[in-house]
């Protein structure tokens, strides 16, 4: 079985609690950071997997997949 390790984004509004996952995904956990780090209303890092803007929560999501090896 092969593991591959990924990193998804979700960006919540924290006023109305809506949350939405981004359309990329990242298999260096750097590039997600910088992808969030780039953002226009400058997010700042509260913990490794969560920052925050004055509008905005984003939250990296760290992902296993596994696959049978053949399929």
């Amino acid at each position: 079985m092969k593991t591959t390790r990924f990193y998804l984004i979700v960006v919540e509004h924290i006023k109305s609690q809506t949350a939405k996952v981004s359309q990329e995904a990242y298999f260096d956990y750097e590039k997600a950071k910088s992808f969030i780090e780039s953002r226009s209303d400058k997010p700042e890092q509260i913990s490794p997997f969560k920052f925050e803007s004055a509008e905005y929560r984003y939250l990296i999501n760290d992902v296993f997949a596994n696959r049978k090896e053949g399929n």
